[in-house]
């Protein structure tokens, strides 16, 4: 396995794991989570794969951040859909009657996590992307990548 998929799956899994837990406790966690993860992931696939330019490893990186993004998407939406259920008062039978109410909480519940899951996923890829490009040590003594 490349260690740009090996780290990205590490990373990925820790992050899912770190963000579900986060955003019970702090709603904004996933983008902050999601930059370290992307930097984490890329540096890691940067010294791995040992890339022979800056931009190589540029790509290395954003390929890691990539998978560690998807499983950061993941956790922030478990994480949002048991912060829902979990701290939001249970709905009423009257409420539930209502289809617009219940399709309403419903979307409301889900719409603010999956808002920062996007935020997360984006920020995550370039700082894996970044973390890959100054990781990588171009060879022939050359600071150009």
């Amino acid at each position: 396995m490349k260690p740009r998929v090996k780290f990205g799956l590490l990373v990925g899994i820790a992050a899912l794991i770190v963000t579900a837990c986060a955003n019970l406790a702090f709603a904004y966690a996933t983008p902050i989570i999601g930059i370290i993860a992307g930097l984490v992931a890329g540096f890691l696939a940067a010294r791995g794969e040992d890339p022979a330019s800056r931009s190589a490893g540029a790509g290395a990186g954003a390929v890691s951040a990539l998978i560690a993004a998807l499983f950061l998407t993941v956790g922030e939406l478990l994480g949002g859909v048991l912060a829902l259920f979990m701290f939001n008062p249970p709905l009423t039978p009257d409420q539930l009657s209502d289809p617009t109410y219940a399709i309403g909480y419903a979307i409301g519940g889900v719409s603010f996590p999956l808002s920062q899951a996007c935020i997360g996923f984006a920020l995550c890829i370039v700082a894996g992307a970044v973390a890959g490009a100054l990781a990588s040590t171009p060879r022939g003594g050359s600071a150009k990548g």
